[in-house]
């Protein structure tokens, strides 16, 4: 089975450690993990372990990227 993270921050921080713990725990289950991120997210901790995502038009909004602006795409 696959399961598919969408992470709706910068791929940074506590949404993409949560999502790589969560995938991490399903490795158990025979899961295969893949995630998404805004096309615009840098993603370092995803570059650092040499993980791939997929880029989508989700925008950036939580944590420290928040704007109105982007909470209202949300």
């Amino acid at each position: 089975m696959k399961a598919l993270f969408i992470v709706t921050g910068r791929g940074i921080g506590g949404d993409a450690v949560i999502a790589l713990n969560i995938a991490k725990a399903l490795t158990k289950y025979d899961f295969q993990s893949e995630f998404a991120l805004d096309h615009t997210a840098p993603g370092l901790l995803f570059k650092k372990k040499g993980i791939k995502w997929h880029k989508t038009s989700i925008p950036q909004a939580g944590g420290h990227a928040a704007t109105q602006k982007t909470l209202l795409n949300a």
